[in-house]
């Protein structure tokens, strides 16, 4: 379109807009928006979004109300900003309902409802919007606004699955591959991690080359499993940077490349991965004797302790018994946590750091506990030390110890040492 047309055409849109065609009014905002025939002018185009909002066009009261929103620095700016949202979600705007239903789940610019979250997605997922079905699909997994319901879950992430939205493919080829409301069915996993790996997924890119590579009982593609994992760790999608790692390091269908692995690995650490953090602390510390490459091995067992990795906690906690670079009181911090997330031998010390005096004052009945949770974890010295503890303890304080001990077993599952 030439500049004469495009000069034409921008006219008679003002003209037309003046004379007070909502539509004109709002094509107007899009137009400065997005600095079609015109200079991006933000301003301008709220203005004009405004206008037609007020005229009660709903597209106009849907932009209106997401500029805002994303602007909004404090409650009355949320507030006035849902408001909007709100007069084109009444309207049967789908987008808007999408929008709200997201604002009550979350209470934003709204007191939270999560009850009212799922009306919102219901009205817009009747209509055919793909997110909202995914959305409601996630509020009946997790319980959300309505009863837990694993099967409806499945049938609202098939509908947005079919529409190509690529999380809700996601999810079915999980359901499909651990069989969730459903028999399980390695095929329509595959197809769905597939589909949604093709839009670009990391996770599903992830979890479609570990099906490839041997996962399930599939046909093995290493070829097309290693595309995949390169795909997912080009995003920086951490599990994936970690397991192309291992791939390199142990020739899994390639030739075993240690640069490779390390750069991989390293990549992975960065993100904040924890296992990778770990594993690549471990292989500073074994293969270099190089301070430097030392020093960074120890703030990598302390990046990954911190991201709740009970093997690198464990390891630095034993440094109350062998010093290296952390006080007493720190390692006995990080033995403690290292106890608490399921590190077995971290119970087993913890427990002797209590009996001994050791980093701590002496707790013989905390001494029991512990080594009567390592008992129960299948660490064998434990058991006898807590049993002869037990000979030598009050009768009351070996019960609030047995008590602590079934606390201990009855808490959620917590992560174990990996």
């Amino acid at each position: 379109m030439d500049n004469e047309i495009l000069d034409s055409t921008l006219t008679a849109l003002i003209n037309a807009a003046n004379e007070g065609n909502t539509r004109a009014q709002f094509e107007l905002g899009e137009r400065y928006r997005l600095g079609h025939g015109v200079g991006r002018n933000k301003s301008t185009a709220n203005s004009w979004y405004e206008v037609a909002a007020r005229n009660g066009n709903t597209d106009a009261a849907y932009r209106l109300g997401i500029g805002r929103l994303s602007k909004a620095k404090n409650a009355l700016g949320y507030y006035n900003a849902v408001g909007w949202i709100k007069l084109a979600a009444e309207a049967r705007h789908t987008e808007a309902q999408l929008c709200l239903g997201w604002c009550y789940q979350r209470g934003i610019g709204v007191e939270e409802d999560h009850v009212l979250a799922v009306d919102y997605y219901e009205l817009a997922a009747v209509a055919g919007n793909p997110a909202a079905q995914y959305n409601l699909g996630q509020c009946y997994q997790a319980g959300i606004g309505v009863a837990q319901d694993d099967r409806k879950a499945r049938e609202y992430f098939e509908l947005a699955a079919n529409q190509g939205f690529a999380k809700a493919q996601l999810n079915l080829g999980k359901f499909y591959a651990e069989g969730i409301s459903t028999s399980q069915n390695s095929d329509r996993a595959m197809h769905w991690y597939r589909e949604a790996a093709k839009q670009g997924n990391a996770k599903a890119q992830f979890n479609l080359a570990l099906m490839l590579m041997g996962a399930v009982a599939v046909e093995q593609s290493d070829t097309e499993a290693l595309g995949w994992l390169k795909l997912a760790a080009e995003q920086n999608y951490a599990q994936a940077q970690m397991l192309l790692a291992t791939v390199y390091l142990r020739g899994l269908g390639v030739e075993p490349d240690k640069s490779q692995a390390v750069t991989w690995l390293r990549r992975a650490a960065d993100n904040g991965y924890a296992k990778a953090q770990y594993r690549l602390a471990r292989m500073l510390q074994t293969e270099s004797n190089n301070d430097d490459a030392k020093g960074e091995a120890h703030e990598l067992f302390l990046a990954a302790a911190r991201g709740g990795h009970a093997k690198a906690q464990y390891r630095l906690g034993r440094e109350v018994f062998e010093p290296r670079k952390l006080t007493e009181g720190e390692a006995f911090k990080w033995l403690k946590r290292a106890a608490k997330n399921g590190h077995v031998a971290g119970q087993y010390y913890l427990a002797a750091s209590y009996h001994k005096g050791i980093a701590t004052e002496i707790d013989r009945q905390a001494a029991y506990q512990w080594f009567s949770i390592a008992a129960r974890n299948g660490y064998t010295k434990a058991k006898e030390l807590a049993r002869k503890l037990e000979t030598k303890l009050p009768a009351d304080v070996v019960a609030e110890a047995a008590l602590e001990v079934v606390k201990f077993f009855d808490r959620p599952a917590s992560k174990q040492s990996e």
